[in-house]
């Protein structure tokens, strides 16, 4: 059984800010509808946040590109609340130098 997602108001303003603000729209939108196919089809799929202000609360995370969709599962009515959606891009760590 596949489960529904709904998003906070602040995931929506976010994830509409996000499209405002990128360079291929389409693309975007894409990886955010198949994400949250698959996490509809088996949301577990994502790791559990073991940090930050949600952490061990039973939020579940799953990173799409520079993008961490926040969210938690509601198996009584087959629900997926997307509470958050971060742009956190990966940035190389700093090179050492001696």
């Amino acid at each position: 059984m596949a489960f529904k997602a709904m998003f906070t108001e602040l995931a929506l303003r976010r994830l509409e800010l996000y499209l405002q603000k990128a360079q291929d729209k389409k693309d975007l939108i894409d990886k955010m509808r198949n994400v949250l196919t698959r996490i509809g089809f088996d949301p577990k799929i994502g790791k559990i946040r073991k940090y930050g202000v949600m952490k061990d609360r039973g939020y579940f995370e799953y990173i799409v590109d520079d993008y961490k969709i926040i969210y938690r599962i509601d198996d009584q009515r087959s629900k997926i609340l997307i509470v958050a959606i971060i742009y956190a891009p990966l940035r190389p760590l700093p090179s050492q130098s001696n």
